[in-house]
Order: structure tokens, then sequence, then C-alpha cells
């Protein structure tokens, strides 16, 4: 039997890509998602250094003791070069072992942050390739060896499929998470030379993923708001761009509440909003 369309639809979980260029406050406002939140972060402990900052704590005192981290990074050799590509699956044990410690009563959580999708990008990239090499003949192993013997690794066409498959299933699980998600991603922008005065023209930002997942990831996400940055006498300020306009790719699935602009936004309360206004 079909479900008639009701209001209660606005109470389920709402899921958020945040994207910008460096310094637009994304984790800032990442840390504003409701209840209890779990944030993996794609490299070192440093990408939690925001919620430290005296201007997090003091605006959000809310946010003390609800923030749980866990962050996963490659083990590298002497050189750089990953020694083994592990990063990607260790992000999806630390979900998996939180999902069943909820389960046991041991851990519970409203809100999953991801942070970012640069990191999540390289460690599938990495995963892709190990692969690859593994199933490769003997000659192309030789080569690839020599090449992580001079700190270079050069990704094949076969590698980037790979990277996009991991990255879509990887997000796409958490998005089927019954939790709030929050993806935060740095912005691939498309640029225009003009002839004329040499100047570079940017023609369009949107969230920085490979190929096909620019189109379905985004797609698949409820809220994608731009990132900026504002400065004012007590520091920078981040306003997020809910609608789209013709260079910057944005939306609010429920339109017609949030404003175009939200400076310093609270996501906590900007979903009750979301809520009420579909009621």
């Amino acid at each position: 039997m079909p479900e008639l369309l009701s209001e209660k639809i606005a109470g389920q979980h709402e899921k958020f890509i945040l994207y910008g260029e460096m310094g637009t406050s994304k984790t800032f406002t990442a840390g504003t998602m409701p209840g209890i939140i779990y944030s993996i972060a794609f490299g070192g402990r440093n990408e939690f250094k925001t919620y430290l900052s005296p201007d997090f704590r003091n605006k959000h005192p809310e946010k003390k003791d609800k923030i749980y981290i866990d962050y996963v990074k490659e083990q590298r050799g002497k050189r750089g070069i990953f020694l083994h590509a592990d990063a990607y699956d260790m992000a999806c044990d630390l979900v998996e072992a939180a999902i069943d410690k909820e389960k046991a009563g041991d851990f519970q959580f409203d809100s999953v942050v991801i942070d970012a999708a640069t990191g999540l990008r390289e460690v599938a990239m990495n995963k892709a390739m190990e692969f690859m090499y593994g199933r490769a003949k003997d000659k192309s192993k030789s080569a690839m060896t020599a090449l992580m013997d001079q700190n270079m690794t050069f990704p094949a066409d076969v590698d980037w499929g790979g990277q996009m498959n991991l990255v879509w299933k990887f997000v796409s699980w958490l998005y089927d998470l019954e939790k709030h998600v929050c993806l935060i991603s740095h912005e691939w922008t498309t640029k225009k030379r003009n002839r004329g005065t040499g100047e570079i023209e940017i023609l369009s930002r949107q969230p920085l993923f490979t190929g096909e997942n620019r189109k379905r990831i985004i797609n698949m996400f409820d809220n994608v708001w731009h990132m900026e940055a504002e400065t004012e006498k007590r520091g920078i300020v981040g306003v997020a761009q809910t609608v789209r306009d013709e260079r910057i790719l944005a939306r609010t699935r429920i339109g017609g509440v949030l404003p175009m602009y939200i400076k310093d936004p609270n996501l906590e309360k900007c979903i009750l909003k979301l809520q009420e206004g579909a009621k």
C-alpha cells in the first residue's frame, strides 16, 4: 500500500555537503550538527583543532562532551609512499564498530561528520592502485615498484574508476544510516581565461569529487551548501549559500524556509527550521 505524503518525512535525518575553499568554516559549521557527533577525519588529529578554539567553545558550549573523534591515515615508508593501503578499510571498520557499539548500548550518536572528501578520495585511490598492482603481471609490478622506489605513483585509468567506485560506496553507505550526515568537501572550480585581458574567470564552483561522482553524490544529498569566509573584527565567520546562482552549485531540498545566505550557520537550528517549515 503506498504511503500518503505527510510532514513526518521532514522529521527524518538531514544530509549535508558543506564545500568551499580552505578556511571557510566548513569544519566549524559541521560541529553544529544535532546531538552527539561522531566525526571521522582522513588525516591526523589536527583536523579537530577547530573544536578546541575559544571561538567554537564560546559560541557552542552545548557541544562540550558531545563530539567524539576518530581518524585514519596511511602508514608510510621512509620516502612518504604508503606501505599498505589500509586507511579506507580502517574508516569502514570504524563506522561498523560505532554501529555495533550503539546496538550493544555502549555508544550513542546522532550525527556523522566526514572530514573530508579530499582525504577519502586519496585513500580510495591508494586502495585501488594497490589492488590493481596485486593483479598486475610481473612486468607491470616491476614498473610500479621502480616508480614507488623513486617516490612516485601514477594512477592508471582503471585506478580512477576504482577510486570513484569506492568513494561512492562509502558515501552512499553513510547516507543510508539513520543518522544526520555532514560530508565536508573542498571545491572544484571550472575556469576560463579571457583572451583579451588574460584574466581568469571562474565559471562554476562545485564539490570536489572525481568524474561522475560530481553528479551522482551531489544529487543524492538533500542540502549542498557552499561556504565562504567573511572577515569581521573578531575574526573569520563562515557564510553558507543554500541556493544556487549562475556560478555556485547549491541547494536545499525543502525550499522557501531558509535564506539564500546564512551567516555563521548552526546546522542543528537549521534542521529544526526545515522540519517546522515542512509542516
